[in-house]
């Protein structure tokens, strides 16, 4: 790329610049100069107080301009910014300023990956173009002035690109509010932000599940641009401030003990400083607490920290749900996250443990069978104890696909469990496949149907509960582990097929005893088919657990001495041989 410009934007901002909104009249470029190195009494030329917003972008090891941002180009841009760092601090002589200028005006002008990182440069060039100003020729200075004003105003289609044009677009009118070409910038980007968090943001901070891997990238934007607008003194109003703050929080949900982000890129490296700044921009002082307890070098074992919990959550506007206990690093995580039929699911205790993604393949009578509709919330609850969420999903030939989400908080047990509904008697084939994390290796006992996952030490236990607890009594359900996929077969003749699966987050409990049994239903003293209901009791070391799904209309049933008439029941035997109610869902 050449350093030349378009005569039209280069001679509006050289006009700008020479006779400024403030009615200056500079007598020409190097008057100008000289008013960038004095002007509030700074000495670098930037206007007074942004210095301080300035070294938190640029005093840290891992430059906050890339927070968030896939290492892929890091490289190049990372030693862009490098060289920016050291001259926002005048640690080094700026005899080079003039070849880093053109440098940075060529990766401006490559757009070689994405426009991400080239604007993330932008971003780092427009803090130190004052201080250029003095060192650099007059039309190479004009021609980055050019090049990023140009940037902040193309037409971005990706949602980061937009967040971070905002950012430098905000960047540009604090670094020259006396321009004319500039001075209604920031406002510009005080609106947009402004609007940004109340169009992707629900009232509980979460963000459309679309861009939920993204969401470190959108933390980091949103964390550097509020550093700015409190220079500014440009405060948001109360619904969009609520809304960041519960953003926040809501980041912080889906941690992984190491600080990487369930559903999230695994090229995005940790950046602890990105939180620390995020809750310090925050007026919540529970969420700086929850920092220092959740990240990773914190303290999990602070009262406080321990005295928080917090209840599930799903947002079906978002199309988001997070599973959680409390704020404890280690504890059970469950993030799902939902985009028209698309699902995808991710299971963590403190580190990952494995993910479903898509589809489980569904077959009637041999057809394969596919969707053009979308998720459907049927039913949840969240309260200290247990979190679950029902979903529903239309598939071709008018079957129904109902997939069951349950977390038992103390226990750290899951249930996660699939329905296939069909209007008559079929032949119904049914394979789901779980990815395990890359660190897990799956472990199957010779004779048994359950799998243990291991991470140097066991971590959790799979029981597939509608398969026998022995592989000889069944040989035509099954579950098997190959290349890191755990895949859950099941084949019946009827109306209706159920795969529960049963899953121990608990490492101390998934390597005691454990026994599962489908039990009778009966209805007026008959026993009622798979069709109409099914019961299940679940026992690991001395707890056990008994849940119950009715298909199509309810009925009063009983099972195991339970009389049941809701849709699905979940209890647990206490020590006196009763059932203590865990979930009951009314039909």
């Amino acid at each position: 790329m050449t350093t030349t410009t378009s005569s039209t934007t280069a001679s509006e901002i050289a006009q700008s610049i020479l006779e400024s909104a403030d009615c200056f009249s500079f007598a020409g470029w190097q008057q100008f100069v000289e008013h960038l190195s004095q002007r509030s009494g700074e000495s670098n030329g930037s206007p007074a107080g942004i210095d301080d917003e300035l070294d938190d972008l640029f005093g840290q090891q891992d430059q906050p301009l890339l927070w968030g941002l896939p290492v892929i180009s890091q490289t190049d841009a990372g030693q862009h910014l490098s060289r920016a760092a050291k001259l926002h601090d005048a640690s080094t002589a700026v005899v080079s300023a003039e070849k880093d200028l053109l440098s940075w005006l060529n990766s401006l002008g490559e757009n070689s990956n994405s426009d991400i990182h080239t604007l993330a440069i932008g971003i780092g060039v427009v803090a130190v173009l004052p201080k250029l100003a003095e060192f650099c020729e007059e039309a190479n200075w004009l021609a980055a002035a050019e090049q990023v004003a140009a940037m902040a105003n193309a037409d971005h289609q990706c949602l980061l690109s937009t967040l971070l044009a905002n950012e430098l677009r905000l960047m540009i009118g604090l670094q020259f509010p006396e321009l004319k070409c500039f001075d209604q910038y920031a406002s510009q980007a005080h609106r947009q932000l402004e609007s940004q968090l109340e169009e992707l943001l629900d009232a509980d901070g979460a963000i459309l599940s679309k861009h939920v891997q993204d969401i470190p990238a959108i933390l980091g934007s949103w964390t550097r641009t509020l550093l700015l607008l409190d220079h500014a003194s440009m405060e948001l109003d109360d619904e969009p401030q609520e809304r960041w703050e519960w953003f926040v929080r809501y980041s912080m949900r889906l941690l992984r003990s190491d600080g990487t982000h369930m559903l999230g890129s695994n090229d995005v490296p940790f950046h602890l400083h990105l939180y620390k700044t995020a809750t310090k921009v925050s007026n919540d002082k529970n969420d700086r607490l929850i920092a220092r307890g959740l990240l990773p070098g914190g303290n999990p074992k602070n009262k406080k920290v321990k005295m928080l919990h917090e209840e599930g959550t799903f947002s079906e506007w978002a199309g988001l749900a997070v599973f959680q206990q409390d704020w404890n690093a280690d504890s059970p995580r469950v993030a799902v996250a939902l985009d028209e039929e698309k699902f995808r699911m991710e299971v963590c205790r403190g580190s990952k443990l494995f993910e479903l993604t898509g589809l489980p393949d569904v077959s009637i009578n041999g057809k394969t069978l596919q969707t053009d509709d979308e998720w459907e919330e049927v039913g949840s609850h969240f309260d200290d104890d247990i979190d679950y969420l029902e979903l529903e999903l239309d598939l071709d030939d008018d079957v129904t696909l109902q997939r069951q989400l349950c977390l038992i908080h103390d226990d750290e047990m899951l249930l996660i469990a699939d329905s296939v509904f069909c209007k008559s008697a079929e032949r119904i084939d049914y394979r789901n496949e779980w990815t395990l994390a890359d660190s897990i290796t799956p472990m199957q006992e010779s004779e048994n149907n359950e799998y243990y996952l291991r991470q140097k030490e066991i971590r959790s236990l799979v029981l597939p509960l509608n398969l026998s607890e022995w592989q000889s009594a069944n040989s035509d359900d099954k579950i098997q582990a190959t290349d890191q996929k755990l895949t859950v077969s099941q084949s019946v003749l009827g109306k209706t097929l159920y795969s529960p699966v049963w899953v121990s987050l608990n490492p101390e409990a998934s390597v005691q005893p454990r026994t599962w049994r489908k039990l009778s239903v009966s209805e007026a003293m008959q026993t009622v088919s798979d069709d109409v209901a099914r019961a299940y009791r679940v026992r690991i070391g001395d707890n056990q657990w008994v849940f119950y799904k009715s298909f199509g209309e309810v009925g009063n049933r009983t099972f195991l001495g339970q009389n049941q008439t809701s849709d699905l029941f979940i209890g647990k035997f206490l020590e006196d041989g009763n059932v203590e109610e865990l979930l009951a869902i009314d039909p």
